[in-house]
């Protein structure tokens, strides 16, 4: 598997169907699109965002998605960056919108989404759901707990096929 110098470091709070409103308790149904040049904009570390979006924007080899609700699509809950590689999705990158990090979090389930994502997006290129990550060392144990995922040594994780499957229905099993 191919080196990323990035480290996953985002906290998966719930699993869902979709993701939820902190304090109403209301789900919302979401989709990821591919993130246009206009977007950028708004993924800005001033506006809170912690990594260079733009940079990932521009590297060929990669693709960034946005997580957006399917009622307020302008808005973007979370980013990922994902590379194919030879028969996995490398997910390169992660965060959450600014206004769903901390304990003011505006939507629960926006970190498990966009993983869900990332394996559909495997699978729908022909990859089985596999994908590949480096993980913060802290946040090993949680992600094998919490999403299925298989520590292979150092900090490289990896979702494999049935753990793929488990979050694709759970989150897109209306496109399966």
């Amino acid at each position: 598997m191919a080196k990323s110098k990035n480290q996953v470091d985002i906290v998966i709070d719930q699993l869902s169907n979709s993701i939820i409103h902190a304090k109403s308790g209301k789900t919302y149904k979401t989709q990821c699109l591919p993130i246009n040049k206009s977007d950028l904009k708004l993924t800005l570390k001033k506006n809170g965002w912690l990594f260079n979006w733009s940079t990932e924007f521009k590297k060929e080899d990669r693709k960034v998605f946005k997580l957006v609700t399917l009622q307020k699509t302008e808005s973007i809950e979370g980013l990922v960056c994902l590379a194919e590689r030879e028969n996995y999705m490398e997910l390169e990158l992660i965060e959450s919108a600014p206004h769903n990090r901390g304990t003011k979090k505006l939507y629960l389930g926006v970190a498990a989404n966009m993983f869900a994502f990332a394996c559909y997006h495997s699978k729908l290129v022909g990859h089985e759901g596999n994908i590949g990550f480096i993980s913060k060392t802290n946040l090993i144990e949680h992600y094998e707990n919490s999403i299925g995922a298989i520590h292979i040594g150092n900090q490289r994780m990896i979702i494999h096929e049935l753990a793929a499957e488990s979050l694709i229905s759970r989150y897109y099993k209306e496109y399966l």
